[in-house]
């Protein structure tokens, strides 16, 4: 399964463990993990200003592509979401072609299916066929 995680997922798994954690560290052994350019820019700039310190964010990020398919997106042809960077993780996840989007944004859990693309919380994802 291909699965895409918006940025506030991945620093829930960071942070503490927990579900994020879990979903992520499964998605590790068992699935395919897909981000863009877009969220890791975003997760850089969050956890700086929660005072990360520098050497981390960096060796996360290194983790991240290196074990995650990183995707570059144009952008989308239209404004779906009230908030335009939730459309940069819809686009993200246009782009790498996934199954399911893993987040913990409600605006874009309401939205529920992009394009054929589910989008569920981090604990709805264990409920999903195939996952």
């Amino acid at each position: 399964m291909r699965v895409f995680f918006d940025t506030n997922v991945l620093i829930s798994a960071f942070m503490t463990s927990g579900v994020s954690r879990d979903v992520f560290e499964r998605c590790l052994l068992a699935h395919e993990i897909y981000i863009s350019e877009f969220v890791l820019r975003e997760l850089r700039d969050v956890m700086m200003r929660l005072n990360f310190d520098r050497d981390d964010v960096d060796e996360i990020e290194k983790f991240l592509r290196g074990n995650c398919i990183v995707v570059v997106h144009g952008g989308l042809n239209e404004r779906v979401c009230r908030d335009e960077s939730d459309d940069n993780i819809l686009a993200g996840a246009l782009e790498g072609k996934v199954d399911v989007i893993v987040t913990g944004d409600k605006d874009l859990l309401e939205i529920g299916k992009y394009k054929g693309i589910l989008i569920v919380s981090p604990g709805d994802i264990w409920r999903v066929e195939g996952f």
